[in-house]
C-alpha cells in the first residue's frame, strides 16, 4: 500500500528537524570557540595586544665637528624614569642643563664624579656652581675620591639605555676629538653598568647638606 503524500513529508521531515535541533544544541559551542582567539591573532583580542620591543641598536656620533654633544643631550632628554650618570671632569653648562631639566620633569636624577678633578684642595662640593645647581634641583650628587682617577664617563637611562665613549661631560670635551656611542634598549647591558655604577656611588660622598 502506498502512502499518501501527506504522510511522507511528514515522515520525511523527521531526520532533518533531529539534525536541526542537533545544531542548535552545539552552537553555542562554536560560537565559543570562535571568539576565544589568542591574542595577537587578529579580531577584537589583536587591538589589545603588546608589541614587542624592538631590537637593540647602536647610535654613534663624534667630536667636536660631527655631533658628540648632541647625541649625549639626546639620551638625557629620552629619560622617563632614571638617569644615572658616572663621570670624571663634570662643567658642561649644556649636560646640566639636561640633567636640571630631567629632575624638573620628574626624573630621578643621580651622579657621581671624581672628587679631585672636580672639587679643588679645601673646597667642598656644595661651593661648586655645577653641583649646587644640580644639588638644588633635587639631582642627587657624590663625589669619589677612592681611586687615582674615577675616570668613567658613561650614561645610564631608564635601565635599558647606554651611553658611553670618550666624551668628558665638561666644557673641554667640544675642544677636543672624541667618541660617543649609545646603545639603545640594552636592559642586560645596563644591568651591568648600573653595577659598576652603584659600587662607585656607594663609594663616593654626598654634598654636605644637599643629600
Amino acid at each position: 500500500m502506498k502512502r499518501s503524500s501527506r504522510s511522507a513529508s511528514r515522515d520525511d521531515g523527521h531526520p532533518f528537524l533531529s539534525r536541526l535541533l542537533g545544531l542548535l544544541m552545539v552552537a553555542p559551542f562554536w560560537g565559543a570557540g570562535a571568539m576565544a582567539q589568542p591574542a595577537g591573532t587578529g579580531g577584537a583580542g589583536a587591538a589589545g595586544a603588546v608589541s614587542p620591543e624592538p631590537a637593540s641598536t647602536i647610535e654613534a656620533a663624534f667630536g667636536p665637528e660631527a655631533g658628540a654633544e648632541a647625541l649625549v643631550l639626546r639620551v638625557i632628554a629620552s629619560a622617563d624614569s632614571t638617569i644615572r650618570l658616572a663621570g670624571y671632569a663634570f662643567s658642561s653648562a649644556a649636560v646640566v642643563d639636561g640633567l636640571v631639566a630631567a629632575a624638573r620633569r620628574g626624573v630621578d636624577v643621580q651622579v657621581v664624579v671624581d672628587h679631585g678633578h672636580n672639587v679643588p684642595e679645601g673646597a667642598t662640593c656644595v661651593s661648586q656652581k655645577v653641583f649646587s645647581r644640580l644639588a638644588k634641583a633635587g639631582v642627587v650628587v657624590r663625589t669619589n675620591s677612592t681611586f687615582r682617577h674615577l675616570h668613567d664617563k658613561f650614561i645610564v637611562v631608564d635601565g635599558r639605555h647606554v651611553q658611553t665613549g670618550s666624551y668628558n661631560y665638561a666644557k673641554s670635551a667640544n675642544l677636543n676629538s672624541e667618541n660617543v656611542i649609545v646603545i639603545w634598549r640594552d636592559p642586560a647591558l645596563a644591568a651591568k653598568y648600573l653595577s659598576h655604577w652603584k659600587a662607585r656611588f656607594d663609594g663616593g660622598k654626598a654634598c654636605p647638606g644637599k643629600e
